[in-house]
């Protein structure tokens, strides 16, 4: 009598985010607040200012509202646009990378899981946060930098700013402040009347004003890695690494994580931890809760069975490691507005209500 085998893995590659998943941190936020700070303008004026870059930020993203100032820009080139104030702030290169590594802030057993699941699988980071936030998580878990695609920043310290220009763009952090959330269509990206006096000003102050100086180099030069970067990385790790999309795993939370993880929905799987608006519709998995072990039971099914059998699986739900595990609910759209709400509110917690509400 012939004995059954014992189900073995396929060879599966993951792909995954880095701020959301894996931890609790938003550094481009966080580095904004603290230089803030130390500056003297203060924590309040540091969070509302960023808030109203990062809602400006998703306008010129999502919608192409400046092409004609660069044609790159999409979703997560915050990280471009606040560099010129972290350097009117006083920041540099090497408080970068210390700050970030002491204030890292991970999920229940990343250190663990990530460890686990790269050492059993192809694994790479794609991340729109600057390289040396993912240096300091690499340092801490053991993982290999050159896996990961992220917003390079290798002149911080060579590009200069003067004094004079400096007060003028702790200025405009001040005036940030005092202005409203922009309210705008999220069909068009259209602001609403009452918010396009703010729009405009905070248009060309940052992309003619800021660029006419020279800290405005960052303007030019940094590229981060955002939504449509994320998809291209996701296209050349697959095809450099000889790696089916069927086989993919993606992982991610935020609006960034849209057009890759998209690619990646229906063929092979998307996870999305916590997450927040349109990525959880296009998700094939949602977790929420806040242990990494999660991750990893959906990560080793998928590599044992099939996306079919995940799905399937998840179709009613799964409560494990305090998380709560499902399947998205696309064709139950009252099901799937309770299950955001409920990845919404659980963002907040895990994350704190100041990061958790950025896209």
């Amino acid at each position: 009598m012939n004995k059954q085998r014992k189900p073995t893995k396929r060879k599966i590659a993951i792909i995954t985010d880095l701020e959301g998943p894996w931890v609790t941190n938003d550094n481009a936020y966080e580095l904004f607040v603290w230089f803030a700070i130390l500056c003297g303008l203060g924590e309040e004026v540091g969070q509302k200012a960023y808030q109203r870059i990062s809602v400006i930020d998703d306008i010129w993203g999502d919608f192409g509202k400046v092409k004609k100032y660069d044609e790159t820009y999409s979703s997560g080139h915050t990280l471009k646009v606040i560099l010129p104030f972290l350097k009117a702030m006083g920041a540099v290169e090497r408080d970068l990378y210390d700050f970030s590594r002491k204030s890292m802030r991970t999920l229940k057993s990343t250190d663990k899981v990530f460890r686990k699941l790269s050492g059993a699988y192809p694994t790479w980071i794609v991340s729109t946060s600057y390289s040396f936030f993912v240096r300091a998580f690499c340092d801490l878990v053991g993982f290999d930098s050159e896996r990961a695609h992220c917003t390079k920043v290798s002149r911080f310290d060579k590009i200069g700013i003067k004094e004079k220009e400096s007060k003028e763009l702790q200025d405009f952090i001040v005036r940030l402040a005092e202005m409203p959330v922009l309210e705008y269509d999220h069909a068009n990206g259209e602001v609403i009347d009452e918010h396009v006096r703010y729009y405009e000003e905070m248009t060309r102050f940052i992309w003619e004003t800021i660029s006419k100086m020279k800290v405005g180099q960052f303007m030019k030069e940094v590229v981060p890695v955002g939504q449509l970067q994320k998809y291209v990385a996701l296209e050349e790790i697959c095809r450099k690494n000889d790696i089916s999309l069927t086989d993919v795993v993606c992982i991610g939370d935020s609006q960034t994580d849209v057009t890759m993880g998209g690619r990646a929905a229906g063929r092979g799987l998307f996870i999305v931890v916590n997450g927040k608006g349109w990525v959880c519709d296009l998700s094939d998995i949602m977790i929420i809760g806040n242990d990494t072990r999660a991750i990893k039971k959906v990560v080793d099914m998928f590599a044992k069975t099939s996306r079919e059998e995940v799905i399937r699986h998840f179709f009613h739900w799964d409560h494990c490691y305090g998380c709560r595990i499902a399947a998205t609910p696309k064709n139950n759209p009252d099901l799937l507005k309770q299950l955001k709400k409920e990845s919404e509110r659980v963002r907040k917690l895990v994350r704190g209500v100041s990061i958790g509400g950025l896209t």
